[in-house]
């Protein structure tokens, strides 16, 4: 039987900033130490958990955005023999103030009739 007790919100606050940091954080902060660089995949792998990164690079991204930056995707492929390789890298960039939306084009405003 699992027995509740009540916590004023001083002693939860207290308690959630003692906490070690949580996996999107980590990853947060060593992109924002690595801002506009590229980085492989698999250093997030330490990060963010062995099958856990790609969650926590979400999350991430999402307080990112808090910070007027994203993170950013980008593949590679590498042929080698007969086999392709794919090589994913992140980076973490600045937003402009503002994000203009995109101009539609002729054949796109026609799919919206």
């Amino acid at each position: 039987m699992v027995t509740w007790r009540s916590r004023s919100s001083t002693d939860w606050r207290t308690e959630v900033m003692n906490r070690p940091p949580n996996r999107a954080r980590r990853v947060l902060d060593f992109l924002l130490d690595r801002e506009g660089l590229w980085i492989e995949a698999t250093r997030f792998e330490k990060l963010g958990g062995r099958q856990a990164w790609r969650t926590a690079i979400s999350e991430a991204r999402a307080h990112a955005r808090s910070l007027r930056r994203d993170i950013v995707n980008r593949k590679q492929y590498k042929r080698i023999g007969k086999r392709t390789w794919v090589l994913s890298e992140y980076a973490l960039v600045k937003v402009p103030h503002r994000k203009e939306a995109p101009l539609l084009r002729e054949h796109d405003v026609a799919g919206l009739r």
